[in-house]
């Protein structure tokens, strides 16, 4: 009921169904890393462990959908390099903490980490000659940092004949989303309310909490996350990493 951030990992196993997915895509595997707020008091140890961990589950891809830290980049560098471990090709998209702390000096660091910057950028991936579009956007508080955050250009050339995956920090993305025909948006921010009662806060300024939903076409998934902001203490509001497995649906 109780849980202390990075005690512990707990995997979810999440099958999505996603109408005309590209037969080569069918049981495709990705793993969400969410609001990881890594800052100087977070365990470097706990951080390998982490990495182990994700390894272990042997994914197609890993996804950051954003609050990777909570301290400047370069002050938590020994922390952050646990990430040079990671096996699968890994997308982050910003937080609005990421954005607080200093985003241009992040993104400075990731390519470093061999983590692949995807704010407001798109990328195809290819299986067997077919096609799945994984599109991100930046949080939607870089607006006020004068980070350009233009959707339409974002998706201008995404191809909407093929399957899409958006990765968005905050859930309330869904609004951009599913009038530009995405399948499934990945978010998290919310931590799933982190102590109870306070997810009845959280959504006054998030159409969701936690969970898998969907909103006309498109579907939603909210991860509660792994570490805590504020109070290094979760209540009835278990971190989690999710792993989703990708599969057909005639419709």
């Amino acid at each position: 009921m109780f849980e202390i951030p990075f005690r512990s990992f707990r995997i979810t196993q999440v099958p999505i169904e996603i109408r005309n997915l590209p037969k080569a895509f069918n049981g495709f595997r990705i793993l969400q890393l969410s609001d990881l707020h890594i800052d100087a008091k977070t365990s470097t140890s706990a951080l390998y462990r982490l990495v182990d961990t994700v390894n272990a589950e042997k994914t197609d891809i890993v996804v950051i959908t954003g609050d990777l830290i909570d301290q400047r980049a370069t002050q938590i560098r020994d922390k952050l390099e646990a990430f040079k471990q990671l096996e699968r090709p890994t997308y982050f998209v910003s937080g609005n903490h990421d954005v607080y702390r200093g985003l241009s000096v992040l993104r400075n660091v990731l390519p470093e980490l061999g983590i692949i910057d995807l704010d407001n950028r798109h990328i195809q991936l290819e299986r067997d000659e077919e096609l799945l579009n994984l599109v991100g956007i930046s949080d939607r508080m870089s607006r006020f940092f004068n980070i350009a955050r233009d959707l339409d250009a974002v998706f201008e050339k995404v191809n909407p004949d093929d399957p899409t995956i958006l990765l968005a920090h905050q859930p309330k993305d869904i609004d951009h989303a599913h009038p530009r025909k995405v399948d499934l948006q990945l978010s998290g921010h919310t931590h799933g309310g982190q102590i109870y009662p306070f997810h009845h806060l959280v959504k006054l300024d998030q159409p969701f909490v936690s969970g898998h939903h969907r909103v006309d076409n498109t579907q939603l998934f909210i991860s509660r996350g792994i570490g805590t902001w504020g109070i290094r203490l979760r209540f009835r509001a278990s971190s989690e990493i999710p792993v989703l497995e990708l599969q057909s649906s005639a419709s």
